[in-house]
Order: structure tokens, then C-alpha cells, then sequence
């Protein structure tokens, strides 16, 4: 959890310039909440004002310890779980093949978002998990070039959640002890700074 607390404070210091250009971003909305025997793990996805939602548009979280289904799912997407997630073109996220990624994957009409500013909302999407400990981890997301000589062209990212990938027990603590009430606090604390941004890593178009 050390360098859980070490990624999230260093996240906090990021640029908020550096999420410009993002594909699909998936943001964790708030703490896990208690269901039944599990926990849900809601997100908030979006996407750049200057791409579009096509068929094969989609955004994979990695290493999602504990996973035990899916809930709500945004209309049009379709939710897959594996051990080798679905990866966006030219990316290299850090991925465990033996732990479970997520994936969801749009299959619907076109959905151009071009002239709006900043991101727009896609919705919520709802995975449950066996725990309640959140961990940083990586992402990818694929989506379309809505305008510019390159248009339809295909846009790959790879990144980290600011507020966590989510994680039901660290990879390094298979027993999932959850961190001592400070250092929570002083995670959740790192990770307001930033609230809803991201790091972005790459950023690469994929001829169509």
C-alpha cells in the first residue's frame, strides 16, 4: 500500500493540461460500496470532445483483484471479463495475466461529440469486486477522431486512474489488509488534489 499512497501523491502533482486528447477516460466515482457480500466499483467514463463513439470503441481496466461481476452497464456497451483484456493499438499497460481486466465495448450508432468543450459524459459503469481496498493501476481506451485531416481515424490511450483502477486487495497483499485509517485519509487526501483527471502516458492515432 506504500506505493499505492507514493503513486496516488504523485498523481496529485500531475498537470491538469495532461489529460488533453484522452480517449475514453474511466474515473472511480467516490469509495467501494458495500452490496450484499461484495462491493460495487462505479464509474464515470467520458469522452474527448474531439472524438466519437464507433463500433469497437472501448476502455480496459487492469488487474482487477477480486472481481465477481458486472452491474449496471452503460446502453450500447457490453462488458467482458478475461485474463488478457482487450488492449488499445500502441499501448503497453502493466497487465498480470493472472489477474482478471475488464473491458467494455461500444456497439452502437455514432455518437460525435465534436464542437462540445472539454469531456463529455458517456455514463456510469458498475463492476463488483470481493473487497473494498482501492489500488492505482492502469487503463487503456480506443476511440474515433471526430474531425481534422485525420478523421475516423482510430485514438489509443494508456493511463492511470487518478482515483484508482480498481483493486480489491494489492497484488503484494493477497490477504487485502486495508490500509490504517490515516493512511487512507492521506490517500484520499492526495487524490482530491486532482479530483476527476488523469495522468496520460500515450497518446497515439491509429490510421483507420
Amino acid at each position: 500500500m506504500i506505493k499505492t499512497l507514493i503513486s496516488a501523491l504523485a498523481l496529485a502533482g500531475a498537470s491538469l493540461s495532461s489529460i488533453a486528447g484522452a480517449s475514453i477516460t474511466p474515473v472511480l466515482i467516490g469509495s467501494p460500496v458495500a452490496t450484499g457480500s461484495d462491493f460495487a466499483y462505479n464509474y464515470s467514463a467520458t469522452l474527448a470532445s474531439d472524438q466519437a463513439l464507433r463500433t469497437g470503441a472501448f476502455f480496459t481496466l487492469y488487474d482487477f483483484v477480486g472481481f465477481t461481476g458486472f452491474g449496471s452497464v452503460v446502453s450500447n456497451f457490453t462488458a467482458t471479463a478475461q485474463n488478457v483484456g482487450v488492449t488499445a493499438p500502441k499501448t503497453l499497460p502493466d497487465d498480470s495475466t493472472s489477474i482478471v481486466n475488464v473491458t467494455f465495448t461500444y456497439n452502437g450508432p455514432d455518437v460525435n461529440y465534436n464542437g462540445a468543450l472539454g469531456e463529455r459524459e458517456i455514463g456510469t459503469f458498475t463492476v463488483f469486486g470481493s473487497g473494498s481496498t482501492v489500488v492505482l493501476g492502469d487503463f487503456t481506451s480506443f476511440a474515433f477522431l471526430n474531425n481534422g485531416p485525420t478523421k475516423g481515424s482510430g485514438v489509443s490511450t494508456v493511463g492511470n486512474n487518478a482515483v484508482g483502477v480498481a483493486g480489491f486487495e494489492d497484488a503484494g497483499n493477497p490477504n487485502g489488509i486495508v490500509p490504517e485509517p490515516a493512511t487512507w485519509g492521506m490517500m484520499l487526501a492526495g487524490m482530491g488534489l486532482v479530483g476527476g483527471a488523469m495522468r496520460r502516458r500515450n497518446r497515439q492515432v491509429v490510421a483507420a
